[in-house]
């Protein structure tokens, strides 16, 4: 089956937004729904820099709770594809 022109990429339906959070508290952080323009089917969801031990839970789903040593920055990278021949 022929594939449709791909006139974009996934996205999720909702921007996402910086979170600060306090050493102590509990951040539970619950990525929005994804959808394709095209109406694609949304290809495997790859996640970088959420693999640390104050950090729990699965795609969509984390649960984050760090301690006063667990200061800093955390940068996420979150990538979303298509199923089609022609990503973008």
């Amino acid at each position: 089956m022929p594939y449709p022109i791909n006139t974009g990429p996934p996205n999720f339906v909702t921007p996402l937004k910086d979170r600060i959070i306090t050493a102590g508290k509990v951040l539970n952080l619950n990525l929005p729904l994804i959808v394709d323009p095209d109406g694609n089917e949304i290809g495997p969801v790859v996640v970088v820099g959420l693999k640390k031990p104050y950090i729990s839970g699965d795609f969509p789903n984390y649960k984050l709770k760090p301690k006063a040593t667990d200061v800093g920055a955390l940068i996420v990278l979150i990538t979303l594809t298509d199923v089609h021949p022609e990503t973008i």
